[in-house]
């Protein structure tokens, strides 16, 4: 209920923000004097900029927003836990934004540019791949995604400048940052509401699953349903690999179980059978039916542990599918290197923005 209502505010929030921005530029299209030059975007290194700025924003939010997600409800860290498993990212970001702002005036902001989506998109395909209960390699796979974004994110503000002066030069900065923001809100509309989505469907095939393993079990259908009510709670709990007991059966059950198993074989003896005999009737009695008990358990173990890897391994699935279908974009976007100049017209361009600015 919860992921459905979510995924309704997402979507909302999402048609909101989009119309919103829509009427926007619809109206500052037709006003005199506009708060947004629409003139910009008909500069190619301004538009490269700016789709750049968008699109990096939203791959980056996507991991940000959902990996901590993913390890508070599916692999039960706790949320301090999570935030540091994410670090890398924002320690990358740090030490690769100001590395690539002096790397782009030898290499040239294409080269830059493509290297950066490069990493992202490797970073993506890592995600979508990787054994995500490694969790050194999921740290290594973040720092990826934040080397990338600071490689884009450190020269995009010089580069979206391009060779605007005046007061095309301070809006250019400030479209910048609006677009940015707009890269946020689409991530995390987006991502948002698919995840909710992939995490309803993780649900329901996982308690289909569970209901047909358990009534596979040969125990009394009372103790089938207890099982599938721990298991269901498992997960409506956010713990699809919770533990459970091994053992299944309590001891009064137990003795419930001998003592009717014993009164039964009683009545295939005669009544004049000694007490001796009895007490060896009984004992033998009890062995059986705790053997059968122990094979019993080992059913029913058997039986949870193939719920629990079924269960994580769909509700896994729900997050590493969004980044699975979202390879294709990262690909793309490696593309918008070719809306930048090339090496010769950087140093123009970085000459130029260094005069202005003096």
């Amino acid at each position: 209920m919860i992921g459905d209502g979510l995924i309704s505010v997402s979507s909302v929030f999402f048609v909101f923000s989009l119309a919103s921005f829509i009427a926007f530029l619809l109206h500052e299209k037709t006003t005199r004097n506009p708060m947004i030059p629409l003139q910009l975007f008909t500069n190619r290194e301004f538009t490269g900029s700016a789709l750049t700025s968008l699109t990096s924003n939203v791959f980056l939010v996507a991991v940000t927003v959902l990996l901590p997600t993913f390890f508070t409800r599916i692999q039960s860290r706790s949320e301090l836990i999570a935030a540091l498993l994410v670090t890398p990212i924002t320690v990358a970001i740090f030490i690769f934004s100001p590395i690539s702002a002096l790397l782009i005036k030898r290499l040239g902001a294409r080269i830059i540019i493509a290297g950066g989506f490069a990493l992202m998109f490797c970073s993506y395909v890592l995600f979508a791949t990787i054994n995500m209960n490694n969790i050194p390699i999921v740290i290594a796979t973040c720092a990826v995604l934040g080397s990338g974004y600071g490689i884009i994110v450190g020269p995009i503000t010089v580069l979206a400048a391009s060779n605007f002066t005046g007061d095309l030069l301070t809006s250019s900065q400030s479209v910048i940052g609006v677009i940015r923001q707009i890269g946020v809100v689409l991530a995390v509309a987006i991502y948002v509401s698919c995840l909710y989505s992939n995490l309803s469907t993780a649900r329901s095939d996982s308690v289909a699953f569970i209901q047909s393993t358990v009534q596979k079990i040969d125990v009394p259908h009372d103790v089938q349903k207890q099982i599938e009510l721990k298991a269901i709670t498992a997960l409506d709990s956010n713990s699809p690999s919770e533990d459970f007991s091994t053992n299944h059966f309590s001891s009064q059950e137990i003795n419930n179980m001998i003592e009717g198993a014993y009164q039964q074989t009683l009545t295939t003896y005669q009544s004049t059978i000694s007490e001796q005999q009895k007490q060896r009737i009984h004992d033998t009695v009890a062995s059986s039916v705790r053997q059968q008990i122990k094979k019993l358990n080992r059913s029913i173990n058997t039986a949870i542990a193939s719920i629990q890897q079924y269960a994580k391994s769909r509700y896994t699935q729900a997050f590493t599918s969004l980044y699975y279908f979202s390879i294709p974009f990262v690909a793309i976007s490696v593309c918008f290197f070719i809306l930048f100049p090339r090496k010769q017209q950087d140093v123009k361009l970085y000459r130029t923005t260094s005069a202005d600015s003096e």
